[in-house]
């Protein structure tokens, strides 16, 4: 194949890349018959595949937080607190995985810092009315350092 060849198809390419939707794709003149067949299949198997995975990543979801959700209860702020627990666990669980593709340099400060807000949960989360006045001062603690962690760390958690 020539190069005149091939940069033509790599412009084709970058045409098809930039279209907006499949309308444009099929009123595309520079673009051949094949290619408006092969592009089109090639964009519903994945549109195809990736609501499947999305359902059943949501049927996993369902079934991993059932405990808290059939238990909450709109009239109390613990639940948003239990959630939030069991969400950091499965994170931390993440992170703790050595086979997952890409591990960061923080590693270890991500999941220090998870640690460390799974445990102001705890102490939030277990707050007992009974003995208001010892505790009270602790789990206002907590949750100033569980939201300042969060504040301060969960947006790199991903990078």
């Amino acid at each position: 194949m020539d190069n005149n060849n091939l940069k033509e198809k790599e412009e084709t390419l970058v045409e098809i890349k930039n279209l907006e939707t499949l309308e444009d794709l099929f009123k595309n003149e520079n673009i051949t018959f094949f290619e408006r067949i092969k592009y089109f299949f090639t964009d519903t198997y994945e549109l195809i595949t990736d609501k499947y995975f999305s359902i059943i990543l949501g049927i996993k979801n369902l079934w991993k937080y059932r405990k808290v959700i059939f238990s909450d209860r709109p009239y109390d702020g613990y639940y948003i607190y239990a959630l939030l627990k069991v969400k950091l666990k499965y994170i931390l669980k993440y992170f703790e995985d050595d086979t997952r593709a890409f591990i960061s340099e923080d590693n270890e400060h991500i999941k220090e810092t998870i640690s460390n807000c799974i445990r102001d949960l705890e102490i939030i989360t277990n707050y007992d009315n009974s003995v208001y006045e010892y505790k009270y001062e602790e789990v206002e603690k907590a949750k100033e350092r569980l939201f300042n962690n969060l504040k301060d760390n969960i947006d790199n958690w991903w990078d």
